[in-house]
């Protein structure tokens, strides 16, 4: 634990600049897991199923998570995918009239996916004073994130905030406070937890990292990991094999069947029209 608390302290320091954030949390995780193997040998954390095929016609998926914790401590649940860049355009009046595109920015260090689940609110988890420096919540996020071009601390958090909105629309984004469940004994022992995500038809492809979190006396331990992985399967891998490997067919394919889409329309609505008079 005092290690922990020392990791923790260097986090505070890096927090300084954005990338050394990036890299103390790194650190943080990885150290954090490794002490949590003797401090709670008796965690588990099995996700079901572990893999996602995301077919031709896939539209999500729901994944249970389940684990053990000991008691007396609060619970999150988080899945979380690897760091990316997204393109933004910026929308704002123009003359104070008309909405228009008024620029574009690029948001760095975010992940393609972050889910999170936890057991009561995250203000009843830490003290406000402690939820800064912690490793889960938008506010991580928006501690590590980049901004390209550079922009004033107020106009990267408004933009920040309607990037979350467009990532919860699109289900990638998710922090979803009391959904853990808890079983067992409150008062000693080890406690049953589980939770329940949804797993969007527009989650990228890849493994993704799942975390047991406890939280104790603003004190946040990983008690355990696992991975889930997503992967396109049947027809859709098929395609996108072919698009990756074989560009020139994939094109030349594509377009003979947009040709014969466009001739079916125009036969069956052609006889439609007729059929109408």
């Amino acid at each position: 634990m005092a290690a922990m608390a020392a990791l923790r302290r260097s986090i505070l320091r890096f927090r300084r600049s954005p990338a050394g954030y990036a890299v103390a949390l790194t650190i943080f995780t990885a150290a954090a897991f490794a002490a949590a193997q003797s401090d709670a040998p008796s965690s588990r954390l099995v996700v079901e199923p572990p893999v996602v095929s995301a077919r031709l016609f896939y539209h999500g998926e729901t994944v249970r998570v389940d684990g053990t914790a000991p008691a007396g401590r609060g619970i999150a649940f988080v899945i979380i995918g690897e760091n990316t860049s997204v393109d933004l355009e910026l929308k704002g009046k123009v003359g104070g009239l008309i909405w228009a595109n008024t620029g574009a920015v690029t948001i760095e260090n975010v992940p393609s996916l972050y889910l999170l689940a936890t057991s009561p609110g995250l203000r009843d988890l830490l003290e406000a004073n402690a939820i800064e420096s912690t490793s889960v919540g938008y506010r991580t996020i928006e501690a590590q994130s980049r901004f390209s071009p550079a922009t004033s601390v107020d106009e990267a958090h408004r933009i920040f905030e309607e990037f979350v909105k467009v990532k919860e629309k699109e289900q990638l984004y998710e922090v979803a406070e009391g959904r853990v469940t808890l079983t067992g004994d409150p008062g000693a022992g080890d406690r049953g937890c589980s939770a329940e995500f949804f797993i969007p038809a527009d989650v990228p492809v890849g493994t993704f990292d799942v975390y047991l979190l406890a939280f104790d006396h603003n004190l946040e331990t990983v008690l355990a990991s696992a991975s889930l992985t997503v992967e396109q399967a049947g027809l859709a891998a098929a395609i996108s094999a072919m698009a990756r490997e074989k560009g020139l067919l994939y094109g030349v394919l594509s377009v003979i069947a947009a040709l014969v889409a466009g001739v079916l329309a125009g036969v069956i609505f052609g006889h439609s029209s007729k059929g109408g008079h």
